[in-house]
Order: C-alpha cells, then structure tokens, then sequence
C-alpha cells in the first residue's frame, strides 16, 4: 500500500461484501473447477498460473468484467482461492464473488506490471509460473517486462483451461438450453423482455436505437428511393433492350454508358439485364 493517496487506501480498506447469488452455478462446480487446475499444476511442477483471458476467468470463478480493454490477471495458486491483479473499478465486482480469494487494485496512476510483479514476488518468492502466453489480452511488452524482471522462472501453461471448457456439465447444458428457449421466445420471459427494455433505453440515450422512430423513417425512405430508382433504371433498360432489338448499338451503348455514369452496374444475364450500385455486394 506504498505509494498511495488517502483516499486509495480507503477504498482498499473498505470492507469486502459477497453476493453468492451472483454466480452462474453453484460454488461447488467452481470448487471442483479449480481442483482440476490446480491437480494440473501439481502435474506441472507450477507454483502458481496467470490466466489473461476473460472467458477463463469467468469458467473458473464466474467472475464477469467489461474490462476487456485494461488489463487484468487472474493468479492461481497451489492451494487456495485464486487472486485477480485488476483495475480498481473492477475490484467491488471481483471481491463480491466467494470463489475469488482477493483483488489487488490497479489505480490509474500505478503500473500495472509493477503490480502484479509485487504480488508474485511476495506471494510465490520462489518456484515455477504457468502462463497462458496465447492469451490476446497478454501484450508482447507486458509479457516481455514481466519476463525481465522474474527471469526464468515462466512456464507455458496453453490450452488447459479451454480443453475443460469443452465438457460440458449438465447444469451447464440446462442454462444453454435455457438461453436458447428465452431467445426463441423473449415474449413469454419476463425478464428477458425486461432486459430488451432497458438495452432499447441505454441505445435509445445513445440515439442508436434501431427500433425508434427516426430510424424507422429512414428505413422506409430508402426503400422509396429504391423502388422510384429501380423504376427509373428499369425504363432505361428497356430502352436500351429496344436499341438493340433494332441493332442500333450506339445508342444502346450510349444508354449503357449512361447508367453507368450514374454509378450502376449492368449485367446481361439469359433472363434479361440486371442493375446494382456499384460496390455494392
């Protein structure tokens, strides 16, 4: 806690609430989650394991975060409950979490390299580091600093997490099964219309809501100006098709020409000619 301002240490020192209901599943799956990595670190020789990925976090603690653009790593050790070294505006949401052991802040002004490098030499002074170093949210720099600073002791740890991922449990099948049938029919779930209300409010402050009205008028205006240029294209096509009935091809080619000057594409196909905009798929 060196280095910090009053008012970072308070929030540090605030008192830690959990919200068991806030997992997914039951505690026990996570428990027995995080027995089979950590079985798998004892095979490996691994002190500890740094995860990087989110969805990783999330299968072995629940642990969800919109904190895919900072940087955040989950420590698991030997024995015990994992770590998460994260932005301090993620450390309520982590620490509310019973499968989470603790969050070590990561303030703006602080580095978070430096953070997580105190961490692991005051927690695992010694012995091997599994780390996932096919992780995207791991940069070559971090990753780079990190092994300047602890040396050797770095171990790849790749694909464990996600092999597990891939079984899955049926509590796991019911809530897919159950996301499925909530999307089928958001009507008939309460709380899946719930949900739609408040993302249509949150894209409506935005002025991105597809469902409003303004959006709605341009949809229908640009199908009007589709239908009167289709109209207008088709009356040059036939007139184009009588040029060349009667082989006048310079003036069928000036009609050509002239469409496409308007920027749209002709092609002759065997049921007659058809138009699009140029660029467009």
């Amino acid at each position: 806690m060196r280095d910090l301002t009053a008012s970072q240490r308070k929030i540090i020192g605030s008192e830690r609430h959990i919200w068991p209901n806030e997992l997914a599943f039951a505690e026990a799956i996570y428990a027995d989650r995080l027995e089979l990595i950590q079985q798998d670190m004892l095979a490996r020789g691994l002190s500890v394991v740094i995860l990087f990925d989110p969805e990783n976090m999330y299968w072995l603690t629940g642990y969800q975060t919109i904190g895919y653009f900072t940087f955040q790593a989950m420590c698991i050790p030997a024995s015990g409950k994992p770590v998460i070294v994260t932005r301090v505006v993620n450390r309520d949401m982590a620490l509310a979490l019973p499968t989470i052991g603790n969050a070590i802040a990561v303030f703006d002004t602080q580095d978070h390299v430096d953070i997580l490098e105190a961490y692991l030499k005051d927690t695992v002074p010694t012995g091997q580091i599994g780390i996932d170093t096919t992780s995207r949210y791991l940069s070559i720099c971090d990753y780079t600093r990190l092994v300047d600073r602890l040396g050797g002791r770095f171990k790849p740890f790749i694909n464990v997490i996600e092999a597990h991922r891939m079984v899955k449990t049926s509590s796991e099948l019911d809530r897919m099964r159950a996301a499925a049938s909530a999307v089928n029919s958001p009507s008939d779930n309460p709380a899946v219309a719930s949900a739609i209300v408040q993302a249509r409010a949150m894209l409506g402050v935005l002025g991105v809501d597809p469902f409003s009205t303004p959006w709605n008028i341009q949809a229908d205006a640009d199908l009007q100006l589709r239908g009167a240029l289709d109209s207008l294209v088709r009356s040059e096509l036939a007139a184009r098709q009588v040029a060349r009935e009667h082989r006048d091809f310079d003036s069928a080619d000036a009609i050509r020409d002239r469409i496409a000057s308007a920027g749209i594409f002709v092609e002759d196909t065997a049921d007659g000619a058809r138009w699009s905009l140029l660029g467009e798929s």
